[in-house]
């Protein structure tokens, strides 16, 4: 078998293969160049995107709050209230039947308010 090594017998390069060699070279240097303009044309697309999807959902997310922080008083006024009071019935009827205290304990229904009413979080500015 041949051996695949290159042989350095021949230390000093033809002009024809020194002109190949440094064609290659510019050749190789005008790709790097091309991946490297491409790279950060992709990751400048990329993050324009990313900016201008930021400005889409920041503009929903504008529009939206006030029929949020409606739900969530809604649901304070109408729901918390209706909780609250299976949350008391669920504990009476476990001091009257002990057998039921396995089921509370098990979902950690302990006495007192199911809730603690919260306030909306402060706008994002």
């Amino acid at each position: 078998m041949e051996s695949i090594e290159p042989s350095f017998s021949n230390a000093a390069a033809s002009p024809a293969s020194m002109a190949e060699l440094q064609r290659d070279y510019a050749d190789l240097r005008r790709w790097l160049c091309l991946a490297v303009t491409a790279t950060l044309v992709l990751a400048a697309s990329v993050t324009l995107y990313l900016w201008y999807q930021f400005l889409v959902i920041r503009r929903e997310v504008l529009h939206l709050r006030p029929q949020v922080e409606q739900m969530s008083l809604d649901f304070e006024k109408n729901q918390v209230p209706v909780i609250d009071g299976l949350y008391s019935r669920l504990t009476a009827f476990g001091k009257t039947n002990p057998d039921f205290n396995t089921i509370l304990e098990r979902y950690n229904v302990v006495a007192g308010p199911a809730s603690k009413p919260t306030t909306p979080a402060a706008p994002l500015r």
